[in-house]
Parts: C-alpha cells; structure tokens; sequence
C-alpha cells in the first residue's frame, strides 16, 4: 500500500513549478537586436539548504550554467557578465534609480558596467533565493515534507537608457523526496520563465 501511495504520488508529477512577476509588456520581436549579459547568481540571505548542506559556489555555477544555455536560445552571443572588476555601469544613479525600488548591489553595477563596455543591450540578473535539498532514507519519509525546492528571481534590465523590462519569481518544489540534485527543478518551467522573460517564450 505504502509503495503504491508513492508511485501514485510520481504519476501526478513530482514538482510543483510558478512564475510570478512582470514579463515585458512589448518584449522585442525575434529579429530585434539584442545582446545579453547575464550577472552571475547572488545568493539572498541564508537560503534553506535542506538535510544534506550544499556548496553555494557550486549552487551559482550550477544555476549560472543553466541560465546561459536557456539565454544563448535567444542571443547566441550571450555571455556570463564579469561582476568583479572595477568597471561599474556610470552613471551609477541612473542604474540605481532604474532599479529601484531594489537595491542595486555593487557587483550588479560591476556587471552591468561591463556587459555596457562589451556591446550589451540587456542584462539579466538572477537571485538565489531558496535552494533546498533532501535525503530521505525510506518510502514513508519520501513523504514527509519539507521536499527538495528551488526559487530564483530574476530582472532583466534594459542597458540604454536603464530600464527594468521585467522580474519575475520562479519557484518549483518537489511533491516528494527522490535524493536527486535540486538542480532538476530547473527543469522545463524554468526554460519557459526565462524565454518569457527574453521575450521568446
């Protein structure tokens, strides 16, 4: 009874995924020029990382990756932003208000400088918000939340002049415990989010 509970629980669908925020009211069309730079993640806070902790460096590679895969989608030359230099984006206040009610960080200056100097029309800048992973040793904890869960915001900010075109929130949380990598809730929802967010979606 107890494994058929749970293989019934699969066949439902193991994650639950959402998109909330605001896509770009007249994204551009597919031949519009556009170039994007993509900031790579911050982490917001202490994120929960479940029963088994994680390597946060890893986790922003991870997402990292997964992001510039989807952005190349819509501009193959679409390149990871350098966040560490001494290139902010200037002037800084225009960025700043652009932003606002957000809080431009100074690495997000540092990348929108640079994605400003190497050609860029856009960036996107993507937040760790939560990053949870479990390990359940039988069926019946499988069962028993909390359940591995991702959520990550993201803001695509037009570059001349700054404008923010849209931010949205991805969550996706597992129904169930499969002691698998939360790295596949980044799954086929998110893809969609993202090109929505691009404008390709």
């Amino acid at each position: 009874m107890r494994m058929f509970v749970l293989a019934a629980i699969f066949a439902s669908g193991c994650s639950a995924a959402t998109t909330v925020g605001t896509f770009p009211v007249t994204p551009p069309g597919p031949s519009a020029p556009v170039h994007i730079f993509v900031m790579p993640p911050a982490v917001e806070g202490s994120p929960a990382t479940g029963n088994i902790g994680r390597n946060f460096a890893e986790v922003e590679q991870v997402v990292a990756a997964r992001l510039l895969t989807i952005v190349q989608e819509r501009d193959s030359g679409a390149m990871m932003a350098d966040s560490t230099g001494q290139t902010p984006f200037l002037p800084m206040a225009t960025y700043i208000d652009a932003v606002a009610p957000a809080r431009a960080t100074r690495r997000e200056l540092e990348a929108a400088g640079f994605a400003q100097q190497h050609g860029g029309t856009h960036l996107l800048v993507p937040t760790i918000i939560e990053w949870r992973e479990m390990r359940a040793g039988d069926p019946i904890g499988a069962l028993l939340p909390p359940h591995d869960g991702v959520v990550i915001a993201l803001r695509l900010v037009r570059l001349g002049p700054p404008m923010v075109d849209g931010n949205v929130t991805f969550k996706n949380h597992s129904r169930v415990t499969v002691n698998q990598s939360a790295d596949r809730l980044l799954n086929g929802d998110f893809r969609q989010a993202v090109l929505r967010l691009l404008g390709s979606g």
